[in-house]
């Protein structure tokens, strides 16, 4: 349970930096913030807020232990505190 919780938050953390200014895809970051910020914040932009959503898709996918998700969105909040992008 702990090792699926650990691979969702390095899955949801590589996802966000992905979209961070400078990145592989931080112009269509910018583009989502800018256009469509209400939609895309849940999906890509918030760590704390994709954990659910990457969640329910591993758990359905790979099978994960429901706990995984939570302890994982746990972490992410923490992470989310020190961050510099988020």
């Amino acid at each position: 349970m702990i090792q699926d919780a650990v691979i969702l938050i390095c899955w949801i953390q590589f996802v966000n930096a992905c979209f961070w200014e400078g990145m592989i895809f931080g112009k269509i970051g910018y583009w989502l913030e800018v256009h469509a910020h209400a939609f895309w914040k849940p999906l890509i932009g918030c760590t704390i807020c994709m954990t659910p959503w990457h969640g329910l898709l591993a758990w359905y996918i790979f099978d994960i232990n429901p706990l995984a998700i939570l302890i994982a969105a746990g972490i992410n909040t923490i992470i989310a505190k020190w961050e510099p992008h988020g």
